[in-house]
């Protein structure tokens, strides 16, 4: 027999779209997937996963499992294991003869460990695959309940993330920043400075990232308020279509904020941030606030500072209906001069002015 049968070499087939196209065409069969010294089965019913089986995986036994619930000892766990070793009976039999835990927790561990172990294997870009098609599984195959799109989709997102967000970012940085329905806002209801008006005009024209920050010497705080302007509106915008999603500004501009937020609030949905301003909404000190109000605030608490969108903020006595006085805006070409006339020093990885 040559060498390549008896040690099959792995294909670079990602884990998660064999068992994605196991799902999608319902097939029934025991799929076996090594890499390394890793080895599982995985028992799919009609695209369904119901049974894994795997060697030893550090961190992912069932021994383990439940000592860390505090549902056996690792006392109990040593004695239960060299029983089942020596009667060759599976551990978890012999914790349930003992009365050491219940079916219904033997069954829970089982399934939270086979959940684990999927989405470790989830992130494999090439590994050995034999499947093995079958008619029909035994009824007492089918042990586990794993709803397999939210899984598969996971661990996609997963196993991918870096190369997607890294394509992702490089595409968006060379597209105009300002959405089509930014058009409903005008300066005045975002309540810019002057320096920030300019921005706003630049980022209309349109101007990507790049053209801004090497085009023409501007603070990294300004464009901040900028773009959390566009933003905001980007919020409104799913409010009022009544869809979620992740914040794109947020990832558009995720290299340039490190010294300015916390990484890990890159990534925040829109419906989380509406549905806990929305929670406040009686809370002003005014009564009620409007949906917009209630999106500033909600902001302003995201970057931790109360006074982050203070020119945003309406006087009581105010109708948020009336319009403020318009301010005439100057050309494009006269807002560039403006902006090249100051002189500017790079400090770190924030620009400040030179004091």
């Amino acid at each position: 027999m040559p060498d390549t049968e008896k040690h099959p070499s792995p294909l670079h087939i990602p884990a998660v779209d064999v068992i994605y196209a196991l799902y999608v065409q319902k097939n029934s069969g025991i799929l076996t997937i090594q890499k390394d010294a890793l080895l599982l089965k995985l028992t799919f019913d009609r695209g369904r996963i119901v049974n894994l089986w795997s060697n030893f995986i550090p961190g992912l036994s069932l021994g383990e499992y439940l000592v860390e619930m505090g549902q056996i000892t690792p006392e109990e766990r040593t004695e239960a294991f060299e029983i089942s070793t020596e009667q060759h009976i599976q551990f978890g039999v012999v914790l349930l003869q003992q009365q050491k835990v219940s079916p219904h927790q033997l069954f829970e561990g089982i399934e939270t460990l086979a959940r684990r172990k999927l989405e470790r294997i989830m992130g494999w870009e090439s590994a050995i695959y034999h499947l093995e098609h079958l008619k029909a599984i035994p009824a007492n195959q089918v042990i586990l309940s794993v709803p397999m799109p939210h899984l598969i989709f996971r661990g996609l997102k997963e196993s991918r993330r870096a190369e997607q967000l890294s394509e992702e970012f490089g595409r968006r940085m060379h597209q105009p920043l300002v959405q089509s329905h930014s058009s409903a806002f005008t300066v005045e209801e975002l309540g810019l400075s002057a320096e920030e008006q300019k921005i706003w005009a630049l980022l209309h024209h349109p101007r990507t990232i790049p053209q801004i920050l090497e085009g023409v010497k501007i603070p990294i705080e300004s464009l901040f308020r900028v773009l959390f302007a566009l933003l905001s509106m980007n919020l409104a915008a799913f409010e009022l279509r009544k869809q979620t999603g992740t914040i794109e500004f947020f990832d558009i501009i995720a290299p340039y904020i490190i010294d300015e937020l916390d990484a890990a609030s890159a990534f925040i949905s829109a419906e989380e941030l509406v549905a806990t301003a929305v929670s406040e909404s009686e809370t002003g000190p005014h009564g009620p606030l409007d949906d917009f109000e209630i999106l500033k605030a909600t902001l302003a608490r995201i970057v931790n500072d109360d006074t982050f969108f203070e020119n945003w903020a309406l006087e009581p006595a105010q109708s948020p209906h009336t319009k403020p006085e318009v301010i005439s805006l100057k050309s494009e070409t006269e807002m560039i001069d403006e902006l090249r006339q100051h002189d500017y020093e790079k400090t770190g990885e924030i620009i400040r002015p030179k004091k």
